[in-house]
């Protein structure tokens, strides 16, 4: 059991009533308690008395740090009040409740009160409350806690319940001891919602279908109830093991809901990729069938994977030819622009990459075509060189005339 702080409550309440002419074995009072333990830390008792001797008072005690309020009594037949003086002696304080008269054998009262500080908060929304009542002589006890609403009772020490009911979402916890003399009747009562919310959420998500909400709230309910070492009324490993169950089931839930929501997006993203690549937008179809294919492993349909893997090389093979086309095209246009420009040979090297692009593409009109480019340009080199030697002769004719002239009028002027 996690480790507990035990306030002692009524710090062992101490009777000392008051007998006359009686021995203590034949003296045997019946208690009734009734205890109602509030978050707030107070705990309202009530006590019902019977006594087994003439007697002319009632008498106990409590600590000081655990002070008293609303103390009351009366006559259990009559409902006639009962006067209660009050002395503190020390750090206790006593009470007396002087009964009218002297009372015989059977006669009954009740005392009602509200404790202070008498139930403590423990960490995780947990709350315990003890309570012990000593005395010299035999006693008969029953006692019910009431525990707050929607409740459980998770422990309780010295005393074990001899009875657990339901009544309005509130449990009652009953005890019944016999004490004997110089004993002491003590109980300890440790109580929390906390448990009992996290199970009622998960229990509902997991219902509704929200099993990823629904798991959380297990695990919670695991991480609370795990630092018992033991629970009333149930087998604390056991009762782990099945919530445990319950993850896994959640689980189990989660991974067909993946299933499913993989495979519809697989399905979307395929139909997408379809309509791209019928479209001739090749490298919109590759990223959506790479997103289809992502979609139906995690799925595990490996089918639908494989084809779209088949799309994929093809999309890529599209993709790599229409950048050799563009490259294809852009060469050509450039080997026009410079057989305008009358750069023959600078035209004729882009028409020979461009016949070698659209050779690995296939397109014989397009190669047919740079052909035809290339022996143009080589036609115009051709033609230009065969201008330039006609210019040559003629040049050197003329040379050779003025030649023969000025030899002729040097061999005039000699003579």
């Amino acid at each position: 059991m996690r480790h507990i702080w035990i306030w002692v409550v009524a710090c062992v309440l101490l009777l000392h009533t008051i007998h006359v002419e009686q021995t203590h074995s034949q003296i045997h009072n019946t208690y009734e308690w009734t205890y109602e333990p509030n978050v707030n830390g107070t705990l309202h008792v009530k006590l019902k008395v019977t006594l087994s001797a003439i007697s002319g008072s009632f008498g106990f005690s409590a600590s000081e740090s655990s002070p008293i309020e609303n103390m009351k009594a009366w006559e259990a037949d009559t409902g006639n009040p009962i006067n209660i003086s009050v002395e503190k002696k020390g750090d206790r304080i006593h009470y007396t409740v002087e009964l009218p008269g002297t009372k015989g054998k059977g006669f009954q009262f009740y005392v009602e009160c509200d404790e202070t500080n008498a139930v403590r908060e423990q960490p995780d929304d947990v709350y315990y409350f003890y309570y012990g009542w000593g005395s010299p002589y035999e006693t008969t006890h029953t006692a019910t806690a009431i525990l707050p609403k929607k409740h459980e009772l998770l422990y309780t020490n010295y005393s074990e319940p001899v009875n657990i009911t339901s009544q309005m979402d509130r449990l009652y916890v009953e005890f019944a001891e016999e004490v004997p003399e110089d004993g002491s009747f003590r109980i300890g009562v440790m109580f929390s919602q906390k448990g009992v919310q996290l199970l009622k959420k998960a229990e509902s998500n997991f219902r509704l279908g929200q099993y990823k909400d629904a798991k959380s709230a297990y695990e919670d309910s695991i991480e609370f109830y795990s630092q018992f070492s033991e629970l009333h009324g149930k087998d604390i490993n056991s009762f782990l093991a099945d919530l445990r169950g319950k993850v896994r089931d959640c689980e189990v839930n989660l991974d067909e809901e993946r299933v499913e929501s993989s495979e519809q997006l697989g399905d979307e993203k395929y139909g997408e990729a379809v309509a791209a690549y019928d479209s001739g937008d090749y490298a919109r179809a590759r990223q959506l069938f790479q997103q289809a294919q992502n979609a139906y492993l995690s799925a595990g349909n490996s089918e639908k994977a494989d084809e779209c893997q088949t799309y994929i090389e093809t999309c890529n093979q599209a993709v790599e030819q229409g950048q050799l086309k563009t490259e294809a095209d852009t060469l050509f246009d450039e080997g026009v622009d410079l057989f305008e420009q009358q750069q023959y040979e600078d035209a004729k090297a882009k028409f020979e990459e461009a016949l070698a692009a659209y050779t690995d593409l296939g397109d014989e009109e397009k190669v047919e075509e740079c052909r035809e480019r290339i022996s143009s340009c080589e036609e115009q080199m051709g033609g230009e060189e065969d201008g330039g030697g006609s210019c040559m002769g003629s040049c050197l004719i003329v040379l050779a005339f003025l030649g023969a002239a000025l030899t002729k009028e040097l061999r005039s002027m000699q003579t």
